[in-house]
């Protein structure tokens, strides 16, 4: 039995033939006779899925709907613009907004890749470097230099394959929790899985990557020259040529940091002003949950209008509730019914010209449930009733674009909406503030509002405004609702704040991740700045001693090691610069009351570097500047 009528099963779908995600059950499409109203045609739209031909492409896709559409319109004897049909691909529309932060976090992934090989291309080239004599002496007893290469190539690619198998396993034990984490606005689709695709993806990843970071030291040893090292004693691949390397390393991979501190920057920002934006009213204290009524039994408006007054009021009386509304779709839900007016007393509008609102049913108590405040005139009351003259509300953005420099109240609108053969109008008599039931970084748009006793409508959700924790009232305002029909499903209940987190769910996901990213990468690079600094106060221990010997100050051994790696650094910002801006215009679109190239991001993200550097060079130069003169000259 489903909403009140019994269906028999005809089939079993497939367990991953989930479309959307959240469809359980296919029923067949049945149009209520409101719908097919040809009234209505402008007003109402159907989604329709086919599937092409081989030889069939988009733009033949899009001539055939035109015709259709032109066909319709003919039949219908309409003549009007803004009746259109839209193609495009299911996965595009599938996928839609999720594009831009799936692209994010392959550009965030890739950057952390090219860190890591940044890091152990320095950490082998530091290794090889220390084996530079034994290298010289392979090579003057017969070994070529190939030989050697495709030794640290070899020991490249266990130490990548291994890698890439460690994260395969790691990735098999997360992947659902991963998978758990992702907000509920991007997609998972059936193949979100670890398969034999991922397996070999990542396989060759790691090989590359092995490439990669084992690439350095093997070309370092290739023009190596079997004199010079022998000359160095040792330090054959720890002279200028390997510093130079070891230090463009570091520099490339403080930039790719540099560029992910500054994407996290500006998500941060950009998540903070989000935060800030207004929905239009208190989530605080307010529980919310939604009840549909189903047709079989509710088959007329006056059982819905009774269904609706009792709720209100068993619901009202669970204790701890201070007041109580409902409305059709819940704000930040994005869900609008958009539908073409007329005023009285005004001209019709050209076909092509027309204007809509969006249309929101509620019951009287809906606005102070919710915390909506009422600008001018008044809200809805018990009187406002089948028989009693239609009313209707609008929001303060409604006025501003439909009434500029005219006062609506009193006013009376006609929609292009035909219930029972008669289009739906009502009388202004209040003005509401605006309500965002879009996304919050989208402006609210104008909408009006209906009273449920003149225009009912059988799916609700209710809001309850509790004196306290909101989820107290959860088993009262259930058995309040089971009062009255048994049968009913008390849906999505939850605290109001909730609806609002989760509507930015998406942006508060990629600021976590991200930032983690970046924490990540700034790690690696004070790391990769430790290690370069390190190496070099090792292999310069003996022009430190002579420095300190005839007259240095320590502070100056300090200023020549801090130096050095805040040119590192720098180097880094600048090279950093470029790749900072390449993925600040990729988060552009997801960017909220922040500009992609925003200078106090920019300035934050260059000062914490420099920090970072100067921490990580803090313990070598502390060892450089304690060098004991005397003990270094002896052994040298």
């Amino acid at each position: 039995e489903m909403d009140g009528r019994s269906r028999e099963v005809v089939g079993v779908m497939p367990a991953q033939a989930s479309f959307p995600p959240e469809w359980r059950f296919w029923l067949p499409q049945e149009y209520q006779p409101w719908f097919t109203d040809a009234g209505n045609a402008l007003s109402l739209g159907i989604r329709v899925v086919a599937r092409l031909k081989p030889d069939v492409s988009m733009e033949q896709a899009s001539a055939d709907v035109a015709r259709i559409v032109e066909l319709a319109k003919t039949a219908a004897d309409m003549d009007n613009p803004n009746y259109t049909g839209a193609v495009m691909p299911l996965q595009e529309h599938y996928i839609g907004d999720a594009r831009t932060p799936l692209l994010i976090l392959l550009a965030a992934v890739g950057l952390m890749l090219l860190i890591v090989c940044a890091n152990l291309a320095n950490l082998l080239l530091a290794q090889a470097a220390s084996r530079s004599t034994d290298f010289a002496v392979r090579q003057s007893l017969g070994a070529s230099s190939g030989r050697l290469v495709r030794q640290l190539m070899t020991e490249s690619l266990v130490l990548g394959l291994a890698g890439g198998a460690a994260g395969l396993l790691l990735g098999l034990w997360a992947a659902d929790a991963m998978i758990a984490l992702l907000p509920p606005e991007l997609p998972r689709m059936p193949g979100m899985r670890l398969d034999a695709t991922v397996v070999l993806f990542t396989l060759g990843v790691s090989l590359v990557a092995a490439v990669v970071f084992g690439l350095a030291p093997a070309v370092q040893v290739r023009r190596n020259a079997l004199s010079a090292s022998l000359r160095e004693g040792g330090r054959g691949l720890a002279g200028r040529a390997g510093g130079r390397t070891r230090a463009g390393l570091v520099i490339a991979e403080t930039g790719l940091a540099f560029a992910l501190v500054i994407g996290a920057g500006l998500l941060i920002r950009s998540f903070g002003e989000l935060r800030t934006v207004d929905p239009g009213f208190n989530a605080e204290n307010a529980l919310t949950f939604r009840v549909s009524l189903p047709v079989a039994r509710y088959d007329s408006e006056e059982r819905q209008i009774a269904f609706w007054d009792q709720a209100m009021e068993r619901v009202a009386a669970v204790p701890g509730v201070t007041n109580v509304g409902a409305i059709q779709h819940l704000p930040l839900g994005g869900s609008a019914m958009r539908i073409t007016f007329e005023v009285e007393g005004r001209e019709p509008p050209a076909p092509g010209e027309e204007q809509a609102l969006d249309v929101r049913v509620a019951t009287p108590g809906f606005f102070d449930a919710l915390g909506v405040p009422i600008r001018r005139g008044r809200g809805f009351m018990n009187t406002d009733r089948a028989g009693n003259p239609p009313v209707v509300m609008l929001s303060e953005s409604a006025v501003a674009r439909h009434f500029a420099g005219e006062d609506p109240l009193g006013k009376r609108i006609t929609m292009g909406w035909t219930r029972d053969t008669v289009r739906v109008s009502g009388t202004v008599v209040g003005i509401v503030g605006d309500v965002r039931h879009g996304q919050l970084r989208s402006e609210a748009e104008p909408e009006i509002y209906f009273p449920v006793a003149q225009v009912p409508y059988t799916g609700m959700a209710v809001i309850v405004r509790m004196a306290g924790e909101p989820m107290s009232a959860a088993s009262g305002v259930r058995t309040a609702i089971h009062d009255i029909d048994p049968s009913l499903a008390v849906s999505q209940l939850r605290p109001m704040t909730e609806v609002v987190a989760a509507s930015v769910a998406t942006d508060r996901f990629m600021t976590r991740l991200i930032t983690a990213f970046s924490a990540i990468a700034l790690l690696l690079a004070a790391i990769g700045i430790f290690g370069v600094i390190s190496y070099g106060v090792a292999q310069r221990r003996r022009e430190i001693g002579v420095r300190l010997a005839v007259g240095a100050s320590r502070r100056d051994g300090l200023h020549l090691i801090v130096s050095g790696a805040l040119r590192l650094a720098i180097g880094g910002i600048v090279l950093g610069m470029i790749a900072a801006l390449m993925l600040a215009r990729l988060m552009q679109s997801r960017l909220f009351g922040v500009q992609p190239f925003d200078p106090a991001t920019f300035l934050s993200g260059s000062i914490l570097l420099l920090i970072v550097s100067l921490t990580a060079s803090a313990l070598p130069a502390w060892r450089a500047a304690r060098t004991p003169p005397a003990s270094v000259l002896n052994t040298e």
